[in-house]
């Protein structure tokens, strides 16, 4: 029995796609997002506290627990475990405001997350995201199957996608991705930042508010997933600059010093991973690499990861070989206070 509709008709009362997302679109099209992020310290911030709404409702135990240093991988995680097929399908949610959703639908969305499936259930896909959008459902369900393998199953494909054998590859972290394009009118499910599939949605009976969903997808496999972080964004997206470790539109030595410092680093949420493989190695200092032109550069830092002073000295005076202007960004209220992302 497909659970995807048993709505808490008290969440959906309140639900409104919360902070500024719940106000009329400026003017000019922004890049947007609502994030969470379930921290690296003693304490496990809660997805309440970045605007989710729990469709379970506290009274009833909440949709999920936290987990300090889970897998003991240093970074925390927000636990959601399905174990019944008779409970509410415990998932956190935001609804798009009908301008958002219109901007969305224009410039295109995105829903990802850096998770890791628990070995508690081999019953298959049951975990992952989910999307209403324009009155179709997107959802990506991932789980282990009977052999341990690690497997996804887009929500009316009807094919099981095999994204990880049985072992640790497939109770690791991982980065999974629902992508709207509005060009094609389509989603796209990633795994690891490489397409695995690309569907045009299930359509619904009956009107459905705009969402983005983390969780339990709503099938009848039970299911155990940690997540250490969570995005969704509205285009329009910024140009990409590979190699631009720091986030501030260029490359220069300061984005080196960043991979120099966090090489040989594993896990989710590290700004030197530019490929998404969780972990800052050389193949990310080679996307840094090739956005500089001439033997000089290529020369300059073919030692590593420690660069000479006279290699800091060429880099630091180096001709910036893009620079693209800052997305504009929305304030959201999170564990610490209002932040920009």
């Amino acid at each position: 029995m497909d659970r995807s509709n048993r709505w808490p008709s008290c969440a959906l009362a309140v639900a409104t796609f919360v902070a500024a997302w719940c106000c009329a679109a400026p003017a000019e099209a922004a890049f947007l997002w609502a994030d969470y992020n379930a921290g690296a310290g003693s304490q496990v911030w809660r997805p309440d506290q970045y605007y989710w709404y729990d469709a379970v409702g506290s009274s009833q135990g909440g949709a999920g627990v936290g987990v300090n240093n889970a897998g003991g991988s240093g970074h925390n995680a927000w636990q959601v475990t399905d174990s019944s097929t008779s409970v509410v399908n415990p998932y956190y949610f935001v609804n798009l405001s009908p301008s958002y959703a219109l901007q969305a639908g224009s410039q295109g969305w995105r829903l990802q997350t850096e998770a890791s499936v628990v070995d508690a259930y081999r019953d298959g896909p049951a975990m992952g995201l989910l999307s209403y959008f324009n009155n179709l459902r997107y959802g990506a369900a991932v789980g282990l199957d009977p052999l341990g393998r690690l497997v996804a199953e887009l929500y009316g494909q009807g094919q099981t996608h095999v994204l990880a054998p049985a072992g640790a590859s497939a109770t690791a972290t991982h980065a999974f991705e629902l992508r709207y394009r509005p060009e094609t009118g389509k989603v796209s499910f990633l795994f690891d930042g490489g397409e695995v599939s690309s569907w045009s949605g299930v359509p619904l009976i009956g009107a459905h508010p705009d969402s983005f969903l983390w969780g339990s997808t709503g099938v009848n496999q039970r299911g155990v997933m940690r997540f250490h972080t969570v995005e969704a964004a509205i285009g329009p997206f910024p140009t990409a600059v590979p190699g631009d470790f720091n986030g501030d539109g260029g490359l220069d030595a300061a984005d080196y010093t960043l991979w120099r410092d966090t090489f040989g680093q594993t896990g989710p949420n590290l700004p030197a991973d530019a490929n998404g493989d969780l972990r800052v190695d050389s193949a990310d200092l080679a996307l840094w690499r090739r956005g500089f032109s001439g033997a000089a550069i290529a020369a300059a830092t073919a030692v590593v990861p420690e660069p000479s002073g006279a290699v800091v000295a060429l880099l630091a005076t180096a001709t910036i070989a893009i620079i693209l202007p800052k997305p504009a960004r929305i304030a959201t209220q999170g564990p610490q206070g209002p932040h920009l992302r």
